[in-house]
This record gives structure tokens, sequence and C-alpha cells, in this order.
């Protein structure tokens, strides 16, 4: 939907594109598939058996492959590219077995989404966690470039993997700072959260709710509707992928609130990325749980152009969260700092050049 709005010319955020839309700009021939353009039989027998393994690997590993999605057939027209890009592991491991059986044979990257993280939750002294690395190794092998977004899981892959560092590229996370902008100058009385990802912490968010019952809370999610949420707490469901809301409403929503926060669970994965540098890019201040798994420590400071929380510690996330609100000149300057260091560092044209620099050394 996002892509046919771009084709169409109308606003939307080009950052889910992974840089498509530049490259295609700079003369690229660029063909963006989905599962639907690679149609499989899913009733046919070896379908139903990839299925059935997928299934049974993902239960105990938490690795999610897409393999029974494809047609052997489909999958061979991708010989046609120079370059084919994975945008997560899920297709990522999908290709795979056609790139190690040599059906696919042209160069091959894709991009670390959160999959390899799941690693770190399994017992290394047990065998699903030693087949989950060995199938990791397998992708990381096959492919030409594995591009990671975040600092905490490519250091934890060059532990884990230390023979195949050469092949792990980290960038920033890119920003549509033409979309993501603060529209307006009204400002409403509410704090909100966006996410459903499985490292948010939502038990954490409810206690601070809890905790500030004179605030008014939004969020943005499909992951709470069995919480038990006092009164100044509101839900709008939200999904990236089901577009329960349109991008343009979720751009109103962080254009108009306070601040935006983002309580985290530990992890490697460089979650909450996406939400973060959309509300920067919005010229709001975020304020976000410090993890092993944030992207860049050296780009964003603590009451400069971010507010990190070192604890799950509720009093200290309400105490944060009220020196903002009692605040608009810190409030504003945070936001000032994070809007301009994401233009200059996290947009798309960077980001393309360097896709381009992976695609083709």
């Amino acid at each position: 939907m996002r892509m046919e709005k771009i084709k169409n010319g109308e606003e939307a955020p080009r950052e889910f594109l992974f840089g498509a839309s530049e490259l295609i700009e700079k003369g690229y021939e660029v063909d963006l598939y989905e599962f639907d353009d690679f149609y499989a039989d899913r009733n046919r027998i070896i379908n139903r058996s990839l299925a059935r393994i997928n299934n049974f690997i993902s239960a105990k590993t938490g690795l999610v492959s897409s393999s029974h999605l494809f047609d052997l057939e489909s999958v061979k027209r991708l010989n046609n590219y120079d370059i084919v890009i994975a945008g997560n592991e899920y297709v990522a491991l999908g290709l795979l077995p056609y790139i190690e059986l040599n059906i696919i044979r042209v160069r091959a990257i894709f991009f670390v989404m959160g999959m390899l993280s799941m690693i770190e939750f399994l017992n290394p002294c047990r065998l699903p966690f030693t087949i989950a690395r060995h199938i990791y190794k397998r992708l990381l092998r096959n492919f030409s470039r594995s591009v990671f977004l975040g600092e905490g899981e490519i250091l934890y892959a060059r532990r884990l993997f230390p023979g195949l560092r050469t092949k792990m590229e980290l960038l920033n996370f890119p920003v549509d700072t033409s979309f993501w902008y603060k529209k307006g100058d009204i400002e409403e009385d509410y704090i909100l959260f966006i996410g459903n990802d499985r490292n948010r912490d939502f038990d954490l968010l409810a206690q601070i709710a809890r905790l500030m019952p004179m605030n008014q809370f939004r969020f943005i999610t499909d992951r709470m509707n069995g919480y038990n949420l006092p009164s100044n707490a509101k839900i709008i469901r939200g999904d990236w992928k089901r577009m329960y809301l349109s991008d343009e409403d979720i751009r109103d929503q962080i254009s108009n609130c306070k601040t935006v926060i983002l309580p985290l669970k530990e992890s490697k994965q460089p979650s909450g990325q996406s939400v973060a540098l959309q509300a920067m890019a919005c010229g709001k201040s975020v304020i976000i749980s410090r993890t092993s798994g944030f992207w860049n420590y050296r780009d964003f400071v603590h009451r400069g152009n971010i507010l990190f929380v070192e604890s799950r510690s509720c009093k200290k996330w309400a105490n944060s969260i009220s020196e903002l609100l009692t605040s608009e000149n810190m409030r504003n300057r945070v936001g000032e700092s994070a809007r301009s260091l994401v233009s200059q560092k996290y947009g798309l044209k960077t980001f393309s050049k360097e896709i381009e620099r992976i695609g083709f050394q």
C-alpha cells in the first residue's frame, strides 16, 4: 500500500523501502516484490512439508523461515537482477535454500531485523541454541552481506560468529524527513507510546500510567487488550503491517503530543528505533530505556537530543516524564536538537549511498 501511494505520487514515508526510491532516482532499475509475487501452491506436498519443518524450527528456536511460500520457477527470475535484497531474516531464511542449491546465483544481501536477538534468550547449553546458531551461521555465510541497524546487535553477532565479521555491515536506520515533520503548532495534553514488538515493556507502560493519574496517555498498539489500564490511558489500535491507522494519522498523533515514551525490555535488538527516529524527525522529545541494543550511543546525548531512563523503575520514568512536561523550553530544545541530528545523519540519501556501496563493492 505504501509503495502504491509512492508510485501514484501520494505522500507516504519511504524509509520502509530501504533506499529503493532513492536508487530509482539515481537511475537504477529497482523492482519490489511481495510474497504474492512468488505465489506457491501451499497445498503441494513439498510446501506443506516445508511449512511443518519451519513451524517446528520456529517453535524450538524462534527463527522463522518463509521457504514454504516460494515457488521454484518464480524464484529463478531473481537471477535476472544484479542484486537481491531481503528486507528481513524471514525473507532471507526463505531464500537461503535456493542460494545454497545455487538456484539463486546473484549477489544477495539481507537486513537483520530482530531475529538474531532471539538466540540470546536460548540456553547455550541446549540443542535449540546449537540449531539456531547453525542456521544463522548458514545465513551469514551464504549471503554476500548482512546489514545491521544497531551496534548492540552487530557486536553480539561478531562475538557469536567471529569468522564472518567481514560480511557484516552497520548502517544508520533511515528516516524520511520529508514525511516525518511536525504539522502545525497544536500541542495537546497527552503522552504518546507506539509499538507492538516483543521488546516493548507493556507491563512497565501500564504501571507508569497508573502512577501518573493526572496525566493523559495514548498507547498506539495492538498488544494491550488484556491489560487493566487506568482511565487516563487510551488505547488506539495500531499495527504497522495491518495499517489500522494511516501513516498520516500516526504523524498527527506524534506532532500533537507532549512527548513520546518508549519503555523497553533489555535486548540486543534495536527495539523502538523507527518510532524514536520518526518522532525525533517531527521535532518531538523522546524518552527511551537505555538497553544494550540501543543503536548508537555516540550520536544520542542524554538531555541533549533524547532522554534515557536507566532502569525499569516506574518512579524514575515518572520523574523523567514530569521533568519534560513541566518545562516547555526543555521539550523544545531537545526536540529541535533531535530533528537536527536525524536530518543530518539519518536521512534516506545517506542510507541509499551506503546500500549502493554495499551492493556493488
